[in-house]
């Protein structure tokens, strides 16, 4: 594509070249330059209100169409009419007892040596489950004994898992769950990024690209809005899957995100939980949340969910559209959720992770 053209100058210009973006087509460019200035106007007005614990910002997003944004909270495909064969089943009195006391904050991007790589980008396609299935495998091979850090393939699960039930989708940028990625890494393992790069379309499966560098055993799902579970399942066994209503995050640009009535919780979207913590300057709790939508989105990539005070009752809501997205078909008409943006509805971590020897190569 042509370069925007030198005449039109402008704030937009200077966005098309700070983020690498070129509109040949005249129209186009007009629509992209519409959509940028509303949103930048939007940005202004609420940071200038100073009424939300969340600033917006200008972002890479912030020039792409509503289905465009649609499509990144598209993924999200729930499969939750059958366990499935690797799944391990919950360990209650795990999370019970009180011979375990959770840290005041938690972050395991603190951890040495690291176990969570870097931020991703899915792109035009609605893979968030595979980007949330691929870093929380990533940082259980890295905790596993023996174990190390890798980027693998996204592209693996993308191509390869299929939505077998049919849960709003048939797999790839249609969408599916980590769970059936986790299913299908117990068979097949995890191929790294190098060997298997990631295309933004779903493609079909390339079996000669899968050279699996390690693997897991099975893996756990939470129960549905505990959220003292899913605080231990993190501490104790590192980031976790989990599942939020993002329509309204694009122009978030930092602080924590409070406000159920902008997400509310129509579950859409698969993220990485990677810790928790307390705002100095607000004292607002939070959980900290790592999205797949670039580095330049959020806070470096990140975003920071509010987490209710100790002994307080969740935000609570209800999924009136879990056809498209959350159930499978025949499920039910509505399900009720809980935490701000959905969080505490769906969330499951891999378990037995492990290294390949040379051996098992």
């Amino acid at each position: 594509a042509r370069a925007a053209p030198a005449a039109a100058g402008g704030a937009f210009a200077r966005y098309c070249a700070e983020h690498g973006k070129a509109y040949g087509d005249p129209a186009e460019y007009e629509l992209r330059r519409s959509l940028f200035e509303r949103r930048a106007a939007a940005v202004v007005a609420h940071n200038a209100a100073r009424a939300a614990s969340h600033t917006l910002s200008v972002n890479h997003l912030s020039d792409w169409t509503e289905d465009e944004l649609r499509g990144l909270t598209s993924g999200y495909k729930r499969d939750d009419f059958e366990a499935l064969p690797t799944q391990v089943p919950f360990d209650e009195a795990e999370f019970e007892g009180d011979d375990f006391e959770l840290p005041e904050e938690f972050d395991w991007r603190d951890a040495q040596p690291s176990v969570v790589t870097a931020v991703k980008n899915q792109g035009h396609c609605g893979s968030c489950w595979a980007f949330s299935a691929t870093e929380t495998l990533e940082s259980a091979v890295a905790l596993s004994g023996g174990g190390e850090l890798f980027n693998a393939s996204t592209q693996e699960f993308v191509s390869c898992v299929r939505n077998k039930l049919e849960c709003g989708g048939t797999g790839g940028c249609g969408g599916a769950t980590a769970r059936l990625a986790f299913d299908w890494a117990v068979s097949n393992g995890i191929t790294p990024e190098g060997l298997y790069p990631y295309t933004q379309t779903t493609g079909t499966c390339e079996t000669a690209k899968l050279e699996p560098k390690a693997g897991i055993t099975g893996f756990v799902a939470l129960p549905r809005n505990k959220p003292n579970h899913l605080a231990r399942a993190l501490v104790k066994h590192g980031p976790i899957s989990v599942t939020v209503a993002a329509a309204r995050w694009a122009p978030y640009g930092g602080g924590v995100y409070n406000d159920t009535d902008e997400c509310g919780f129509d579950l859409d979207h698969l993220v990485q939980l990677v810790g928790y913590g307390t705002d100095a300057a607000t004292g607002q709790r939070y959980w900290t949340i790592r999205n797949s939508w670039g580095p330049t989105w959020g806070e470096g990539g990140y975003i920071r969910l509010a987490r209710e005070a100790e002994g307080d009752e969740p935000a609570e809501g209800v999924d009136t559209s879990p056809q498209e997205g959350y159930t499978c078909k025949g499920g039910p008409a509505n399900i009720t959720v809980k935490g701000v943006c959905g969080l505490y509805s769906d969330s499951a971590y891999p378990t037995g992770a492990y290294m390949k020897t040379k051996a098992q190569a």
